[in-house]
């Protein structure tokens, strides 16, 4: 009876399962998450799940698992409070927010606290994509080098007549 696996919770996206899983396993407590990969297949982090990533746990561990999960610490505060612990890698102050795409923590100083906030890595990022140019040439000069050159090894060989 106690083997018995039972839903503990179903999680919005892949990473909040991954999150749930980390913590889950940081405490020894066996767990099986389902449909994690296709929710990133259909939809992924920037569309809503077509599957939702479901934890189950043993039913012996459900009600420690439950407790785990409320007692877990969560970064949300009210806006514009400090994040406790959290220092802004750049102005190494209070930080007041995270980065909406890089997670990185933002406190008063940073210029690029909008909705949502986004550090200066992720502005210039943006401002300044890099270039794809170089890669793309290579990618092509490469195989007709190789080309030539096993042409004129075979002329060179006598494989072809002139």
């Amino acid at each position: 009876m106690g083997n018995d696996l039972v839903l503990l919770m179903e999680c919005a996206n892949g990473i909040e399962a991954a999150h749930v899983r980390s913590l889950l396993t940081g405490e020894g407590i066996e767990h099986v998450v389902q449909g994690e990969h296709h929710s990133n297949l259909l939809g992924g982090t920037t569309l809503p799940a077509a599957i939702l990533p479901r934890v189950l746990v043993h039913e012996r561990d459900a009600e420690r698992a439950k407790a785990l999960l409320e007692a877990a610490p969560t970064l949300a505060g009210a806006e514009g409070d400090p994040l406790e612990g959290a220092l802004c890698p750049v102005h190494e102050q209070w930080a007041r927010a995270t980065c909406g795409r890089c997670g990185t923590f933002l406190c008063a100083s940073c210029q690029t606290l909008g909705e949502p906030p986004i550090c200066e890595a992720c502005v210039d990022a943006e401002k300044n994509p890099p270039r794809r140019g170089f890669p793309a040439l290579i990618m092509l000069g490469i195989p007709v080098a190789l080309l030539i050159g096993v042409g004129l090894l075979m002329h060179y060989l006598g494989v072809v007549p002139d």
